[in-house]
């Protein structure tokens, strides 16, 4: 996710708007680093998901923000963010962390719909 924030302060400086996460690509197939990157995001996942119920709400949102990057690039499988995800629609305090974990949420329905329908529940019984 820093490499995210990154590259949106580079382009913040050369004037652009923002960078449009879909079009980060953390690790390619045949990029050496990918098996590393892929590796250090799975290790630090346990990390990442209980950052998903920090108070502070920034925090949760970019959590958001960085789990849908991960899901996108396969680092991670869907069924390991989903019940986070879930659990992050029903956010109390913040109108837009619900909003976006709700928009990656449906592009992992998208698909990956087996998958999410799998672990829904889960995520619902976490957010009360």
């Amino acid at each position: 996710y820093e490499m995210f924030l990154e590259e949106q302060r580079r382009n913040e400086q050369k004037g652009e708007e923002h960078v449009d996460s879909k079009l980060v690509v953390l690790a390619k197939e045949d990029d050496q680093e990918s098996g590393f990157l892929t590796g250090t995001a799975q290790y630090l996942l346990p990390q990442l998901k209980e950052s998903a119920w920090h108070v502070d709400s920034r925090l949760r949102y970019r959590t958001i923000l960085l789990f849908g990057l991960l899901a996108r690039q396969g680092l991670v499988l869907p069924i390991e963010l989903v019940p986070s995800l879930v659990a992050l629609t029903a956010d109390q305090t913040d109108a837009q962390n619900r909003e976006e974990a709700n928009r990656v949420l449906s592009s992992l329905s998208d698909r990956h719909k087996d998958m999410v329908n799998a672990t829904v529940l889960e995520g619902i019984l976490r957010s009360f």
